[in-house]
């Protein structure tokens, strides 16, 4: 089975723990992808928007 986890939080926090945990139970018969905030983002404005998301309109 084919798993992608999107984590939406730029903060290395609970959520990235969850993830992790997540991972460590689900990757030995499955294959996993990550999607991760910095590899779209390059650089955040005041707001915590992202200059790639505003460009783009998402």
């Amino acid at each position: 089975m084919n798993i992608v986890i999107i984590n939406g939080s730029a903060r290395k926090g609970n959520t990235l723990i969850t993830i992790d945990a997540f991972i460590k139970g689900a990757s030995e018969k499955n294959e996993i992808e990550i999607i991760k905030p910095e590899n779209h983002c390059t650089s955040y404005e005041s707001g915590r928007k992202c200059r790639w998301s505003q460009r783009t309109g998402s």
